[in-house]
């Protein structure tokens, strides 16, 4: 990779991971609505999808391709049952596929990337975007407030434990 596009890299991923302190911080110091939790895992799951998707168009490693059809299959599994756990929630927390600003941005520098610098920034992506999903998915099964979402809570944070295994190994 150039060296001037690599600062903006190390920056973004600073960035990243201090966003990421922050969020693993305030969701394990407060309680997450029910509202507040649809739209943060409708969120992630559409990042998951979308920057897999990517990962398919521009990655020739087949590693990250494997992960990235893996994390297309279940994510999009995950966002149906969260659909159907709650149907009157993700109707209001907006469609599949609308990402918030901050994964919006994550989606932004990483279609900017390509070959190996690719494979490492999606990597690195998908590794602390599981992270955020397991403390948003732990703290949310263990205090949330609609009994519907703490079960789906529940039952889909051991398959999020497993993709963050897999991504470390990424």
């Amino acid at each position: 990779m150039k060296r001037p596009t690599l600062f903006p890299v190390c920056a973004f991923l600073a960035f990243a991971f201090l966003a990421f302190a922050a969020v693993h911080s305030a969701a394990a110091q407060q309680r997450i609505d029910a509202m507040t939790f649809t739209r943060m895992a409708t969120a992630s799951d559409s990042f998951e999808v979308q920057s897999s998707q990517l990962a398919l168009q521009r990655s020739t490693n087949p590693r990250v391709r494997a992960f990235a059809q893996h994390m297309i299959n279940d994510h999009s599994m995950t966002s149906a049952a969260l659909s159907q756990s709650a149907p009157m929630l993700t109707a209001f927390s907006g469609p599949f596929g609308l990402l918030d600003p901050k994964h919006a941005a994550m989606l932004s520098q990483l279609g900017a990337l390509s070959g190996p610098g690719f494979d490492r920034v999606y990597a690195q992506m998908q590794l602390a975007g599981h992270r955020e999903a397991v403390a948003l998915f732990s703290s949310y099964g263990a205090t949330g407030d609609d009994p519907r979402l703490v079960s789906f809570a529940r039952s889909t944070l051991p398959r999020l434990r497993h993709h963050l295994s897999m991504a470390r190994r990424l």
